[in-house]
């Protein structure tokens, strides 16, 4: 009886060692996956988080989102909103910098119209649709 119980002492002893062994591995490989999600949610950070720490103006916000066409795009929102973000216009239809109107784009919601990010991510894909003459100030 005595020789059982010290085997299974023993077993035991080693199953504790392997538990243990387990956790460990188990918390590094957590702390490793935390520290590439905290760097990759840091590397897509949207760009109005950014600006508002940075206290940027429209104009350099514009041109940090999209510095390929920075003077188009402002030229266009100062003729659109007068660089006003929560610009409305049109009985209400035409929405942001950019006056995108809710009737022909129906898929940009009012949050996106009236965020400097996504409003000027939006036009620079109509931009490069070739759909730049749907602006009256082109």
């Amino acid at each position: 009886m005595k020789i059982y119980y010290s085997w299974k002492k023993n077993q035991v002893k080693q199953h504790s060692k392997h538990l243990i062994i387990v956790i460990l591995l188990a918390l590094i490989g957590v702390f490793i996956i935390s520290l590439v999600y905290l760097s990759f949610i840091n590397d897509i950070r949207p760009i109005n988080e950014i600006n508002a720490s940075k206290r940027l103006t429209i104009e350099q916000q514009i041109r940090n989102i999209a510095p390929k066409y920075a003077d188009y795009l402002i030229e266009i929102a100062k003729c659109e909103s007068s660089l006003n973000q929560y610009a409305i216009g049109d009985n209400g239809h035409s929405r942001g910098l950019y006056q995108i109107h809710d009737k022909w784009h129906p898929e940009v919601s009012n949050e996106c119209a009236f965020d400097v990010s996504c409003a000027t991510r939006y036009a620079v894909y109509l931009i490069e649709s070739g759909r730049q003459h749907e602006w009256t100030c082109n």
